[in-house]
């Protein structure tokens, strides 16, 4: 006997995509409970750990309130460099262009001067 729905058929029923699962909000609003609540004794626990220990736990707790950096090439840093540079110069004013291009030309002689050195 087939079980679920049919490949092609649309899904129905079930939370509609983006509402949060209950008990996952259940859970983080326990644990924002524990946490306000014992702020004071979770002070003092920090204050009594070893100046290593201290970073190791703001660096792990860092983790949920600082987003990650990702590893970008330098190709891929470029990419996404040249892409805002060429947003930017859609909507600047022509006299912001000129220096620019006055600075490009600059770091080309530079750079070819190098090179015949």
């Amino acid at each position: 006997m087939e079980r679920g729905r049919r490949k092609g058929t649309p899904k129905t029923g079930g939370r509609v995509a983006g509402t949060p699962n209950k008990s996952s909000a259940q859970v983080k609003g326990l644990i924002t409970d524990l946490l306000q609540d014992n702020a004071e004794q979770i002070r003092q626990d920090f204050a009594q750990l070893t100046p290593a220990e201290r970073i190791k736990a703001v660096a792990q707790l860092a983790a949920y309130v600082v987003p990650r950096q990702t590893a970008v090439s330098i190709e891929q840093q470029a990419a996404i460099e040249k892409e805002g540079l060429l947003l930017f110069l859609e909507s600047a004013p022509e006299d912001a262009i000129n220096a620019i291009a006055e600075k490009v030309l600059e770091i080309q002689a530079a750079r070819q001067d190098e090179a015949r050195e």
